[in-house]
């Protein structure tokens, strides 16, 4: 009987345990080391990979030490080695969120594909019965996210020089179709939640509403980010890398100087903070010692708390009867501007289809044909 991994060790490559240890209550994260191969990890059992304060910083730490422990200038030559290395070196390089997912869809590839198979007797039909198998017995979106990770695999595997002719998978096989979620927040629905809002989200939600930024990108705002004529968002977080994106400033008064009323919902938060606050902060939302509701991987447990209890509340003691999430927020703002390069631009989005497709969730309104049309027509 195969023994099930610690909750905590399942983000992790195989052997991988993590700890907090000593008075500091310390991150650490050590491998337990094979016998065959304890020669190579200075004959120790178990080998301490990374410890420090934060999570993130032994994770850091502890794949920068994997790296230069474990050997990687040969070609990978089995699925597993492929997957050691590409743990080892690109998956380090991703934002938090996209680690934690990567790492998952590994484990995933992991139980299905042989280890010991040659890199270069993997064909695309074999991606073709593993996407079909994870959409039906696990999701097709994590189907969709283990093929992103498998080609990816693929790709690195040309880079360093693994002998294949081919790619088995770029180009070859489509991801499932997943149709879009389509759920439009009327604006009753929201009134209805307020009432089982806190004060936190009631001074939350005008704000959501009025730029139509991810959670993410709201909860990392700085004091600093309020500008003397608007407010200062960053790229966003996929397209921080793109050269195209740009930081957006969302302006107090429009071109004929009237107020956007931007300025007056920051005033809200701003004295919701001073009722709020025990001590100063740098951030704009914040819990009541001053922390960020979003760590430093992207959790934002505390806040997704606050927004469960509430909804919960609204469905139970309101008229409101259908839940809706955070994001479909989202989808109400780019939905309720009026036109769809208005709607991009809020988003950020650098493609226009993307918006159109997901977010503008309100339904067209097309005129029916009347005998009055039919007449003048003829």
């Amino acid at each position: 009987m195969v023994k099930q991994r610690n909750k905590e060790n399942s983000p992790y490559p195989k052997n991988w345990r993590m700890r907090k240890r000593g008075e500091r209550g310390d991150y650490v994260i050590s491998y337990r080391v094979p016998k065959a191969v304890r020669h190579l990890w200075d004959d120790k059992a178990e080998f301490e990979l990374g410890r420090a304060k934060t999570l993130p910083q032994a994770e850091k730490a502890a794949y920068r030490e994997w790296e230069r422990r474990i050997v990687t200038s040969d070609s990978p030559l089995t699925m597993s080695e492929l997957f050691d290395r590409y743990e080892a070196e690109v998956i380090p390089k991703k934002s938090p969120a996209t680690q934690k997912s990567n790492h998952y869809s590994l484990q995933r590839l992991r139980s299905v594909i042989p280890a010991k198979l040659p890199v270069n007797q993997f064909r695309t039909h074999h991606a073709y019965q593993y996407r079909d198998a994870c959409a039906q017995h696990q999701s097709p979106k994590k189907a969709n996210l283990d093929l992103e990770v498998l080609s990816h695999c693929f790709t690195k595997a040309f880079e360093w020089g693994c002998d294949i002719i081919e790619h088995p998978i770029k180009g070859k096989v489509n991801k499932v179709s997943i149709l879009p979620r389509d759920r439009y927040v009327e604006d009753w629905e929201l009134d209805e939640f307020t009432k089982a809002c806190n004060a936190m989200l009631n001074v939350y939600l005008p704000l959501k509403l009025a730029t139509g930024k991810d959670k993410s990108m709201i909860l990392r705002i700085r004091l600093q980010d309020i500008k003397e004529d608007g407010l200062l968002f960053e790229k966003r977080q996929k397209i921080k890398g793109n050269a195209k994106a740009k930081k957006s400033l969302m302006p107090f008064k429009d071109h004929e100087g009237n107020s956007t009323g931007l300025e007056e919902i920051l005033n809200d938060i701003k004295a919701w903070r001073k009722k709020h606050l025990k001590i100063g902060s740098v951030w704009l939302f914040c819990t009541t010692q001053g922390q960020p509701y979003i760590k430093e991987d992207g959790n934002t447990s505390g806040f997704d708390s606050q927004w469960q209890r509430a909804m919960q509340k609204a469905l139970n003691d309101t008229k409101l009867q259908e839940k809706f999430t955070e994001h479909d927020l989202c989808a109400k703002t780019a939905s309720d501007v009026e036109t769809l390069e208005q709607a991009a631009n809020m988003r950020g989005h650098l493609n226009k289809t993307t918006t159109d497709k997901v977010y503008r969730r309100k339904p067209n309104v097309v005129l029916p044909l009347t005998k009055k049309n039919t007449n003048k027509k003829s």
